[in-house]
């Protein structure tokens, strides 16, 4: 199954903290409020746009609606920034998701490919070469400090 890491909202699957469960075969990169969620759940997913997505992610509102309109991304649509994107503005809960709203830019402005070539690189452990999830501050495999989402929002790269 190929995995598509862009999603409609603007959100890099490529580091969510689900799919690098399942890829890495751990846990530990899921925050304890979200590992009772989690339970029993099958963690498998190839990215919000690809047709395997983790259960909680397939309640999302932003995807039936970009799907339903065909469009790529939501800022394409001329609602955008509509209701489903209010809460996102300041999430506490999701930083990732501030994050996301804030460099929608990037989409719009590079190609996809740079825009995944530029993700990619930002959520790779810069020691050891291998992804990290969102909010991980140390890298499960060789214990560099790492930059992560919360640590952008707050001081940049």
């Amino acid at each position: 199954m190929k995995d598509i890491l862009d999603a409609y909202c603007g959100i890099y699957c490529g580091s969510c903290i689900i799919r690098l469960a399942y890829l890495q075969d751990r846990t530990d990169c899921i925050p304890e409020p979200w590992k009772t969620q989690c339970k029993g759940l099958d963690l498998e997913c190839h990215g919000c746009k690809s047709d395997h997505i983790y259960p909680n992610c397939a309640k999302c509102t932003i995807r039936p609606c970009a799907k339903a309109k065909n469009i790529k991304y939501c800022f394409e649509c001329k609602e955008y920034p509509c209701a489903k994107y209010s809460h996102f503005e300041s999430s506490e809960e999701y930083p990732h998701f501030t994050l996301m709203l804030q460099e929608f830019h990037l989409l719009k402005e590079k190609s996809l490919k740079e825009w995944l070539t530029f993700q990619k690189k930002r959520y790779t452990c810069k020691k050891c070469g291998n992804l990290f999830a969102w909010y991980e501050k140390n890298c499960h495999f060789c214990g560099e400090k790492l930059v992560n989402v919360v640590e952008i929002l707050k001081h940049g790269e």
